[in-house]
């Protein structure tokens, strides 16, 4: 997947050919769909999250920022695309409530690249392969990045296969847009804070592995790449998530200018991460 910065990216838009079946994780009951590109004309299969009381335009807006901000942070994030349903789209459904959600939810919808069956959840009591310490690290930050307390191991929100991780389900992340005073220094972590991400799902492991893998020297190398999240970041950014998903708030906005103050305080965001681990 190119970064949107890439001259070369397109954002995918697909129309569903296909229902395969419905995954049973996450509040909004992703369906694994069948769904040809109307711009290259391939089929895929997508995994889709038909808009509605879960899935609201915010909760979209936020899927997709995550995965852009995601992959210009070089982490391998599950490819967003948009898939459109008409009312054609009705007939793939035969279930009653399949077709009830799917007329609900006429329109653009957000969908992801279907990894594939190889990949899995880490299982209980589970050790980090050397391959996958750097990696774990730069999802860690990612979610710190974004106030995304969801994943623990009980919710994974990723698989993995061999040296490969790969993450999704990014609608609960951004926190501080729920906060009702939110945080006025964020590269300064608040007890709230630094209690969740400990029960991350990988702050065990990467506090186990932290001397052995120099990740004091990998937090800064990899907060050294959020420059890559700038202005002409959030300009392409704009363009490419959906008119109608960003009205009625500013959640573009308050991002971004929760990234300028990180990026600002970047030596002092990198200290508070090492912090966590010492």
């Amino acid at each position: 997947m190119l970064k949107i910065t890439d001259s070369q990216y397109e954002l995918w838009s697909y129309i569903p050919l296909e229902y395969i079946r419905a995954l049973h994780s996450g509040k909004s009951v992703p369906l694994l769909l069948r769904c040809l590109c109307q711009q290259n004309h391939q089929k895929d299969e997508i995994v889709v999250k038909l808009s509605g009381q879960v899935m609201s335009d915010d909760a979209k807006c936020r899927e997709l920022l995550a995965a852009f901000i995601a992959n210009e942070l070089g982490i391998h994030v599950a490819e967003p695309v948009l898939v459109y349903l008409g009312q054609d789209s009705l007939l793939i459904f035969q279930e009653n409530n399949l077709k009830q959600r799917a007329r609900q939810a006429q329109g653009k919808n957000f969908g992801n690249k279907w990894a594939g069956d190889g990949y899995n959840e880490f299982v209980s009591g589970f050790s980090l392969h050397p391959d996958l310490v750097l990696k774990a690290l730069h999802i860690f930050i990612f979610d710190v990045l974004i106030v995304n307390a969801d994943r623990r191991f009980e919710k994974q929100n990723l698989k993995t296969y061999q040296n490969d991780i790969v993450i999704f389900d990014h609608e609960a992340g951004f926190g501080f847009l729920f906060d009702i005073l939110p945080n006025p220094t964020p590269w300064l972590f608040t007890d709230h804070d630094k209690q969740w991400m400990c029960n991350h799902l990988f702050y065990q492991e990467l506090k186990r592995n932290y001397a052995i893998f120099d990740l004091d020297t990998n937090i800064d190398n990899f907060i050294s790449v959020l420059v890559n999240i700038n202005p002409a970041f959030w300009t392409k950014a704009k363009s490419l998530v959906p008119a109608e998903w960003q009205q009625g708030h500013e959640q573009i906005s308050k991002i971004e200018q929760h990234f300028a103050l990180v990026n600002s305080n970047h030596s002092q965001y990198s200290q508070a991460l090492k912090q966590l681990f010492s």
